[in-house]
């Protein structure tokens, strides 16, 4: 199902609407998140026609594909159809599996870019705990390829959150290495010390407001 729709962008002037289920694009049966997003990679830059269910409804939808293979919506994993099973060989899986992480760091790129710029609402973007849990007990119930794919995005999304430049991450450090490498000599202890303080006290708080959203949601 679609979580979310990015204001101004294709789907959006489409009509697409949050709560809406993708049941097929140009006549292709749509069962799985991962299907969908093949085909709108094998349509990138052309005009499609996708076929969502509102409600009892289901009503055909003309939107253009972007050249980077998006038309402006956050994807849930609900499950649609028949998953259908493919086999790879160890070298095409590992080539397949480097692409995904890829494009899944991309995506969250993307999300937060989004989120900056007031396209997409904050409440509809981050989770904390309860979400998260909540997400996974629905992964689960759609099967173990659904679920350990969410469990993935999950790590990748740590991953991707601990290396910004920020006080407090890993990337806060990398940044701190960075601008000694530059100015030839290392900061001062005391400042490198205040900076990661303040930035574990703002962590804190984004924290306490993640919680706040998952509690009101």
């Amino acid at each position: 199902g679609i979580d979310a729709v990015v204001s101004y962008k294709s789907a959006d002037k489409a009509g697409m609407k949050p709560g809406d289920v993708v049941l097929a694009v140009d006549s292709i049966p749509i069962a799985a998140v991962s299907q969908l997003q093949q085909v709108l990679r094998n349509r990138a830059g052309k005009d499609v026609v996708v076929h969502v269910e509102r409600g009892d409804t289901t009503m055909p939808l003309a939107m253009t594909v972007a050249a980077d293979s998006t038309v402006g919506i956050q994807i849930g994993q609900t499950y649609v159809g028949e998953i259908v099973t493919s086999s790879y060989g160890v070298v095409e899986s590992f080539t397949m599996a480097v692409e995904e992480v890829s494009r899944t760091v991309g995506l969250i790129g993307a999300s937060v870019m989004h989120v900056v710029r007031g396209d997409v609402a904050v409440r509809q973007s981050f989770g904390g705990p309860i979400q998260i849990a909540k997400m996974a007990s629905r992964s689960q119930e759609a099967g173990a390829e659904p679920f350990l794919r969410f469990m993935a995005l999950i790590s990748i999304s740590l991953a991707v959150m601990n290396l910004l430049p920020l006080p407090g991450l890993d990337g806060g450090h990398l940044l701190f290495v960075g601008i000694e490498a530059i100015i030839r000599r290392e900061l001062p202890t005391n400042f490198k010390i205040r900076v990661q303080q303040v930035g574990f006290a703002l962590l804190l708080l984004l924290m306490a407001f993640v919680f706040y959203l998952d509690l009101t949601r």
